[in-house]
């Protein structure tokens, strides 16, 4: 196997891992669907992945085929009631007749994410001292942060709690908070996920709109490469939407660009 390829596919084990997390997955054998009804517009929660083994492969040639597995999964998706994208990394050798098939088909290409990673070097990295990073089991606060850094309605706030609730007992995960001296309350928030065991996934980066710009997010992210020295860590990895423009923060900060992923929707 080729050795970024297999790097990559442990990078999107660390994020199919998370995503379970937060969603049912409904299983097939050339697919799989992740899906939570509580978040049924939300395409991070609600999106399709084809088989690894299909989309690094020459598949068919018959475009006939891949329009019956399109049609498979969107049949899955309507059963579920939920909005239906698909994601497709670009490295994939069936990934532009995938795609070319699914626009046929009526989807369009709703948007592209960043896959990042950054090798742990061996000496601790230091974070602003104004700014306090601590590890939460504060379930409410946490989420409260979250929701207010992401300006997400009151409406999802029980199914994420819920979730929280039920993952916060598996050291795999952990969730941070971020303060300031100055505020009474968190200024910023991430969660991080470890699997494989090389692996460390940093996920729901946020801040506070009223505190943003004042270094929170990269005093989380260092708290969190100290973490990672500590649990003997080879790697961090996150992902970023293309159109958020938050892309260039992370390179600054020594991560890679490692690959894209197209979002394909269906309208």
């Amino acid at each position: 196997m080729n050795e970024d390829i297999a790097k990559f596919q442990k990078m999107l084990l660390n994020e199919r891992s998370f995503d379970r997390l937060f969603c049912d997955v409904a299983n097939s054998n050339r697919f799989d669907l992740y899906y939570n009804t509580s978040f049924a517009d939300d395409p991070v929660f609600n999106h399709a992945i084809v088989d690894d083994a299909i989309l690094d492969s020459s598949y068919s040639t018959d475009a006939d085929s891949l329009l019956i597995l399109l049609s498979e999964i969107k049949s899955v998706a309507l059963g579920r009631d939920v909005m239906l994208t698909i994601f497709v990394e670009r490295f994939w050798k069936l990934c532009e007749r995938l795609e070319s098939a699914a626009i046929e088909d009526g989807f369009v290409v709703a948007g592209s994410m960043n896959i990042l990673s950054k090798k742990i070097g061996k000496a601790l990295q230091k974070f602003n001292e104004p700014i306090d990073v601590f590890e939460t089991e504060d379930i409410s606060l946490w989420n409260q942060t979250f929701m207010r850094s992401y300006s997400i309605g009151q409406k999802w706030a029980p199914e994420l709690i819920r979730r929280e609730e039920m993952f916060l007992s598996d050291p795999s995960t952990r969730l941070f908070l971020a303060t300031e001296k100055e505020s009474d309350l968190p200024s910023g928030c991430l969660l991080v996920h470890r699997t494989p065991s090389d692996y460390l996934g940093i996920y729901c980066v946020g801040t506070v709109p009223e505190r943003r710009h004042r270094g929170v997010a990269k005093a989380l992210l260092a708290a969190v490469e100290n973490l990672a020295i500590e649990l003997h860590c080879e790697n961090l990895t996150l992902q970023t939407i293309e159109s958020d423009g938050v892309t260039p923060m992370y390179l600054g900060l020594g991560f890679n660009l490692d690959f894209q992923r197209d979002v394909l929707k269906l309208p």
